[in-house]
């Protein structure tokens, strides 16, 4: 287990989470970034304070993501909030026990504001990116 709580970020689109990661760093909170549902599960751990998921991820399904994670931390498991341009967002999320949703093209300050109700940034020292794995 680390110190600082982090977002996790689930997305295939190397673009996103390289941007998304480069604006939630400068806010102060410290990212881990996961290509798929396999590598997002392996970087999962008790720091983990909120989860960006994709609905549109290569491999494992975005729903076994929710599955798996859930049951291994059980009542510890960080929200998760699943993003997506797709039109069925709100059923697809509410499908898989999704804990809210943020529909793509999205404004950064609503990215942040997200964030900022889940955990609150990093001290100033702590602002890196922890990991991106591609």
């Amino acid at each position: 287990m680390g110190s600082a709580r982090f977002v996790l970020l689930v997305d295939d689109d190397r673009e996103i989470c390289e941007i998304i990661t480069a604006v939630l760093a400068l806010e102060g909170f410290a990212v881990k970034a996961a290509s798929d549902v396999a590598q997002g599960l392996e970087l999962a751990d008790d720091d983990t304070a909120l989860v960006l998921l994709d609905l549109r991820l290569p491999g494992l399904s975005p729903a076994e993501f929710v599955r798996r994670y859930r049951q291994c931390k059980g009542v510890a498991a960080a929200p998760i909030i699943a993003f997506s341009a797709s039109s069925r967002i709100v059923e697809f999320a509410t499908s898989i026990g999704a804990d809210g949703i943020l529909r793509k093209p999205f404004e950064l300050q609503d990215l942040i504001d997200l964030v900022s109700r889940h955990l609150r940034p990093a001290s100033r020292s702590d602002r890196r990116v922890l990991s991106y794995a591609p």
